[in-house]
């Protein structure tokens, strides 16, 4: 199941539907209706949403792995390795990671890809698009709100001028709740969802910076 939703994500990253870290709401209708139909089971959104934000948690432990010494992805058994002395270094500070020793983590590189992180050479882009990197593929750029910009991959036969205002208000909006300071992550999660709806991303920005956040608590019923 994991698998078939990661693949589920990725065409929804590929078609230009993911928005900073969120996707449109008619992305998570059509990968709910395909997940469904595959397993002939009820699932709604939510539960897929609570998937993707599990495996957005496991892609960051094991993208924090490989940033130290001696870890490596071994993309044929899908884990990740290290020598011995390696990993009991580690997880001794660590001891939450220590699951990885033994737990695959399937379909890292398309992770890498749907979470937007890739390798300097594009490594894992290549292999999660299977795509000519030296095609012309129209781009479709998303602030992080921290002065970098991603690419969000768009369809190439497919026209996006109609519905770009629609798309930068949503980018905006992210950007500037990524902005706030002392937000947390779970409420930041969760104004990824509020925000993927066009008339509140609006509502977002007209709003005084200093307000933003009272009114996404009282928006979220918190």
């Amino acid at each position: 199941m994991d698998r078939c939703l990661i693949d589920l994500l990725l065409d929804e990253v590929h078609k230009g539907n993911k928005i900073g870290q969120t996707f449109i709401s008619q992305a998570w209708n059509d990968m709910v209706a395909s997940f469904n139909a595959k397993f002939k089971s009820h699932y709604d959104r939510d539960v897929l949403k609570n998937r993707y934000k599990h495996l957005r948690r496991q892609y960051n432990d094991v993208k924090v792995l490989l940033e130290h010494n001696g870890f490596s992805s071994d993309e044929t058994q899908e884990m990740v390795t290290a020598e011995d002395h390696v990993w009991d270094t580690y997880t001794t500070a660590h001891a939450d990671t220590r699951s990885y020793i033994v737990k695959t983590v399937p379909s890292y590189h398309k992770l890498c890809v749907t979470y937007r992180q890739d390798t300097s050479d594009g490594k894992y882009s290549r292999l999660a698009c299977n795509v000519d990197p030296d095609g012309e593929v129209p781009l479709l750029m998303i602030g992080d709100g921290k002065g970098d910009q991603f690419p969000a991959i768009v369809h190439p036969v497919m026209d996006w001028t109609p519905s770009m205002d629609r798309y930068d208000s949503i980018a905006k909006a992210i950007d500037a709740l990524q902005a706030i300071s002392d937000i947390d992550d779970e409420l930041l999660l969760d104004g990824y969802d509020l925000l993927e709806d066009e008339r509140k991303a609006k509502a977002f920005l007209a709003l005084d910076v200093n307000h933003r956040k009272k009114w996404l608590l009282r928006k979220l019923g918190r």
